[in-house]
């Protein structure tokens, strides 16, 4: 019993040495009793031999224990694993775009109210001696943006849009895909789009461009206003008014038609409803909806159709055709092929 009146006399002793300790306070009792249970347990194992503990040397062995532990202590507090980050903003990344320099979440309008569209939000990137950017982008959904200028944009599946971080001062902005523009009209400050090699200058309208990977012509649709459009970058421009279509083809030659500028929006619109459009943009569009190759042959390619085909499908589509006109289709391998006699 000596050697425990010892032990509890060694322990007001530490305690009064340790008490300004921050790692000793408010530990006391787990180190103390973590103390004795060594203690004791040493002296278990040595039940069978008569020993006597002399206070200098159960001095050290217990200072040697506690200092032991608490440097378990401070290990273990300066090794705690970090809380976990959940981020609420996350960075559409499209590395194969050339036209990506600083990127952008994309906002998805079905979280947005019915009557808003999401703003764009520009987050820059330190790029030394480069001006920043930021990308709008879809995936496999129609998406509608508002622009900071206050003009709205709707993006066709696989589309991006990418402005400058000065857009407020100079509208301008590049494109890619098929995308829908409703221009906000400000005469001290014209909007201007790029695209391929080709940009076109507004004031304030609405218009649809098509610039499309893989499509050998740039088409521009207008279907409110007036347009001026920059072939390769040509000096007088073309001016293309509502109701009105210029394709630009890759070789240079440029083709300015009439055209039911709604039916070119019927990705936008989801209604698909021709009135006496002619079978060379019927053709073209139903292969658009469907993406299926339809050909027209040369002698009817002039000739009107009307009828509406929304939500049909592409059998659907071919069969009104086929009894509501003389025309012949014909399946071969992947592609549809749509003859006659001519229009009557």
């Amino acid at each position: 019993m000596k050697e425990f009146t010892n032990k509890y006399s060694f322990k007001d002793r530490i305690k009064n040495k340790m008490d300004n300790s921050p790692v000793y306070k408010g530990h006391e009792e787990e180190l103390w009793s973590k103390v004795i249970s060594d203690i004791e347990a040493e002296e278990a194992t040595e039940k069978n031999k008569v020993r006597r503990i002399y206070p200098a040397i159960w001095l050290t062995a217990a200072a040697s224990l506690i200092i032991g532990l608490l440097v378990s202590i401070l290990y273990w507090k300066n090794h705690q694993p970090a809380p976990s980050v959940i981020a609420n903003n996350t960075e559409q990344v499209k590395g194969d775009s050339q036209m990506v320099d600083t990127l952008k979440t994309v906002q998805k309008v079905e979280n947005t109210p019915a009557d808003e569209k999401p703003a764009i939000k520009i987050v820059k990137k330190n790029k030394p001696s480069a001006e920043t950017s930021s990308l709008i982008a879809s995936n496999e959904k129609v998406l509608e943006y508002s622009l900071p200028d206050g003009s709205q944009l709707t993006l066709n599946k696989s589309a991006s849009v990418t402005l400058k971080d000065n857009f407020k001062n100079e509208r301008s902005l590049t494109m890619q895909g098929e995308a829908y523009f409703e221009i906000e009209p400000d005469k001290s400050r014209p909007f201007t789009i790029h695209f391929d090699k080709h940009h076109l200058i507004v004031v304030g309208t609405k218009f649809n461009i098509r610039n499309m990977k893989g499509e050998n012509f740039k088409e521009i649709s207008v279907t409110e206003g007036i347009v001026r459009i920059f072939p390769q970058n040509m000096g007088q421009g073309i001016e293309v008014k509502a109701g009105e279509q210029l394709k630009i083809n890759d070789e240079g030659t440029t083709e300015l038609a009439k055209v039911d500028p709604d039916n070119f929006i019927f990705w936008k619109l989801g209604i698909l409803d021709f009135k006496n459009s002619t079978m060379k943009n019927v053709a073209e569009l139903l292969s658009r909806q469907h993406n299926k190759k339809i050909n027209i042959a040369k002698s009817i390619s002039k000739c009107t159709f009307t009828g509406d085909f929304t939500q049909l499908s592409l059998d659907e589509a071919i069969h009104i055709l086929k009894i509501t006109t003389s025309y012949k289709v014909e399946k071969r391998k992947d592609e549809i092929y749509i003859s006659g006699e001519g229009c009557k």
